[in-house]
């Protein structure tokens, strides 16, 4: 369940079937994302927490920690679809509660087993914000998302940003990098069944032992849609002319 402030009052939204049929990406801020613009017509983008800004114009944003953890342009930034923790509503963004800030919206979460994630009306909480865009894909009728920047390893460059974490946070997220790969190999089957195909666009990553790997070069290329040459105003002034 989404919710959203409006005024005193708080909305429940229904992003059911809003993206239905379209291609996605999920984007990671693992050492191998490739910064710049993936958006474009015909695909929607999905940054999770530090991919955004090295993805520069996504459509979503997801994060699940606190706002001072993400970078501040974020939240000036009306037009990127912002989502968090219903628990973090009231959380401070640049001296303003979380919920005032444009275009937030908020995830209603417990914990869960992962298998149930098709049919659940909730999103997962397993201290890993990487379930909560896989759920909003499977809720907005996405068929196929590709994974861009899942490393889910400890190399000597932990993230695409450069930033290196102290030894003992690396080997942390070493362990919860394995087990959302755990869930993953379990995962790709049955959201594959519920009507959405996983496909990795990071090279070199473990998850590519469970789902295909494509080249995002040519991904991009294939899912480019021109843009109308005709538009309705066009139409407009033509009609006017005859």
């Amino acid at each position: 369940m989404i919710w959203r402030r409006v005024g005193d009052d708080w909305v429940n939204e229904n992003h059911r079937n809003l993206y239905r049929g379209v291609s996605g990406f999920l984007c990671c801020p693992g050492p191998s994302l490739v910064g710049g613009n993936y958006g474009g017509w015909g695909r929607v983008i999905m940054t999770v927490t530090t991919a955004y800004p090295t993805v520069t114009d996504p459509d979503i944003w997801f994060g699940t920690d606190n706002p001072d953890c993400f970078s501040r342009a974020l939240w000036g930034n009306p037009r990127i679809a912002k989502f968090n923790r219903m628990v973090k509503a009231e959380k401070l963004a640049e001296g303003r509660p979380l919920y005032t800030v444009a275009n937030m919206h908020f995830c209603e979460d417990t914990v869960f087993d992962l298998t149930e994630l098709p049919i659940s009306e909730k999103f997962c909480w397993l201290r890993a914000t990487f379930w909560y865009p896989i759920k909003y894909a499977l809720l907005t009728g996405m068929r196929t998302l590709y994974l861009a920047g899942c490393d889910f390893s400890n190399t000597s460059r932990h993230y695409c940003h450069g930033k290196q974490l102290p030894a003992e946070l690396a080997r942390r997220n070493g362990i919860l990098y394995g087990k959302i790969y755990a869930d993953l190999v379990q995962m790709v089957p049955i959201l594959a069944a519920a009507g959405l195909e996983l496909r990795s666009v990071t090279p070199n990553s473990p998850i590519n032992n469970c789902m295909p790997e494509d080249s995002l070069h040519e991904v991009l290329r294939d899912l480019e849609i021109a843009e109308p040459s005709t538009t309705v105003l066009d139409f407009k002034h033509s009609q006017e002319r005859q």
